[in-house]
């Protein structure tokens, strides 16, 4: 294929991404969703991905939208933190990714090492790097010592990839704070889009009312990890009054801590763990949901906050990260500070016990995300950036 001059148009796209499907995830919505997007606006060529291999998994496959998905081997040396292992796998993974060579290579999320080892590919073929950071603050977990080397990371490795981009966008306006204060560079806020006419066409899931047996249905789509405040959900659930189901959809390393949570507080039955599912399994959850609830104790712009306002539900959320841009308090959302059960309970209650309020605050979240969050704006503004003549970098702005 002929190269492209300074300036014209990315046509062959490259993406790094720690986790591609089947694995369920934000970070994993996001890049497989904007493959849609490039393909539907109809000015790329090609769609690459680069991502590690899932347990049994291909090296190679075609997703459904035609774009192309290698895969490396990695080890989940920490959950959901996929390291990619130096093996012929990786070099095979790489070179075939990289023929012919792309016009851009883009990477997602600087605490992942799947982002240096883009920023590292783009330089070996001589292209753009573009960095599209998802995260807000660094890595909140309950262990101090772990805390301390996710924050190493980030203040080492983690602000390379971010000064050395060619490129860099955020995903929200909390985002964009984060990488002025590690990074010390300006960047340009680009909101992901929502698949809204499939969310449209998806159903409730057909369980809910067996499960729920006339209880209120909450729902929690996430991670069951420090991080996402999973412990104090439980905590809020066991203060609520009538009993309530809450339906947890996801997996991790707490799992077991929570189970046992629920059973100390005598509220086991209070609760549904169905491990991972996909987002259509998800959608149709949130669907049922009288509530969505994220309790996170950090994020970027929250998929889950999203995808719960596009199924015009109601959402209580900590006030993190870009939450309050996606669903404002009061208005869109019932937002609570972080690491406070009763807070959230008393949100949930108040929601669970109010009818007018939740129709409210779900017509007004819907109303929100259909107005902002828009996959072609988003295509739109990446691809506006290879016109967009800026210095080599290596240093911040």
């Amino acid at each position: 294929m002929r190269r492209r001059g300074a300036g014209a148009p990315w046509r062959d796209i490259l993406i790094h991404a720690p986790y591609f499907r089947p694995h369920v995830g934000g970070v994993e919505a996001y890049v497989e969703e904007l493959c849609g997007a490039l393909w539907e606006s109809g000015r790329v060529d090609r769609v690459t991905v680069v991502t590690s291999r899932l347990p049994g998994g291909d090296a190679a496959e075609r997703a459904p939208s035609g774009t192309t998905v290698f895969r490396y081997p990695a080890a989940d040396v920490i959950t959901n933190f996929p390291l990619p292992m130096p093996s012929r796998g990786l070099g095979r993974s790489l070179r075939a990714a990289g023929k012919p060579r792309p016009d851009v290579v883009i990477g997602n999320t600087r605490f992942f090492p799947a982002s240096l080892l883009a920023l590292a590919q783009s330089r070996g073929l001589g292209v753009p790097y573009v960095h599209i950071e998802h995260g807000s603050d660094y890595v909140q977990l309950d262990n101090p010592a772990v805390a301390a080397v996710a924050r190493g990371y980030d203040r080492t490795i983690g602000r390379t990839v971010l000064r050395q981009a060619d490129h860099v966008i955020a995903i929200s306006e909390a985002a964009r704070g984060f990488v002025a204060e590690l990074a010390r560079r300006s960047v340009p806020v680009v909101y992901r889009g929502l698949p809204l006419s499939a969310l449209a066409q998806t159903p409730a899931a057909p369980d809910a009312e067996r499960l729920a047996t006339g209880r209120p249905i909450l729902v929690y789509a996430g991670r069951l990890i420090d991080g996402k405040g999973v412990r104090d959900l439980v905590e809020a659930v066991s203060r609520l009054e009538p009993a309530v189901l809450c339906v947890m959809l996801g997996d991790g390393p707490r799992r077991e801590d929570l189970e046992q949570q629920a059973r100390e507080h005598a509220v086991e039955d209070r609760f549904a763990f169905l491990g991972y599912r996909p987002e259509e399994e998800v959608v149709a959850w949130m669907k049922a949901a009288d509530v969505v609830v994220n309790p996170s104790y950090t994020e970027g712009l929250p998929t889950s906050v999203l995808l719960a306002a596009a199924c015009q539900r109601a959402v209580v959320a900590t006030d993190v990260g870009g939450t309050r841009e996606a669903t404002p308090d009061g208005e869109a959302a019932l937002l609570v500070p972080p690491r406070d059960p009763a807070a959230l309970a008393a949100a949930l209650q108040r929601v669970l016990d109010d009818p007018g309020l939740r129709a409210r605050l779900a017509a007004a979240g819907f109303e929100r995300v259909r107005g902002r969050f828009d996959w072609q704006r988003c295509v739109e503004s990446l691809l506006a950036l290879s016109s967009d003549r800026v210095p080599r970098a290596g240093a911040p702005h």
